[in-house]
């Protein structure tokens, strides 16, 4: 016989064929798109409630892009959206996790749906890390809460 002796733990050729499709169907996508660019910001304000009018306003004008009929869609890569077939294994990003020496200063937003980093297990692998955590933030806690990003931020560098 000329098959391998050598068996995976799941049906790969499946997981290919799957990942195959989700790549052929992103490429016809298409993108959602509003009448102008306040539409699009309130669209980002509903999904983002954190974000002030002016930061809302800045991050639609700068992530859109024009339609020849004038309607606006988001600068987004379809691509970016279909992960591979393989994944990283979380055994070895806690090792290379565990590798950092530097001082690393982790933000969290209580409101994100990123893991706490107190209780997730690869945060917990940096061994010099200290956790801020910031109320009325989200994933983009940069966006949401920027003064306290970068207060917290300037006295960790002098540290």
């Amino acid at each position: 016989s000329n098959r391998s002796p050598i068996r995976s733990p799941s049906p790969t050729p499946d997981r290919m064929r799957r990942w195959i499709e989700k790549v052929r169907a992103t490429e016809t996508h298409t993108h959602h798109s509003y009448p102008n660019l306040a539409a699009a910001g309130a669209r980002m304000k509903e999904a983002n409630p954190f974000l002030s009018d002016e930061v809302a306003e800045h991050l639609t004008l700068h992530g859109t892009n024009w339609n020849s009929d004038g309607s606006i869609i988001w600068k987004f890569d379809n691509y970016a959206r279909v992960f591979p077939p393989y994944g990283a294994n979380l055994g070895e990003a806690a090792e290379v996790l565990r590798k950092v020496t530097c001082p690393c200063l982790l933000f969290w937003g209580r409101q994100s749906f990123a893991k706490d980093p107190e209780t997730d297990p690869l945060a917990r692998e940096i061994a010099n890390h200290r956790i801020v955590k910031v109320d009325h933030a989200g994933h983009w806690l940069h966006h949401d809460q920027l003064d306290i990003f970068l207060g917290e931020t300037r006295k960790f560098l002098i540290e």
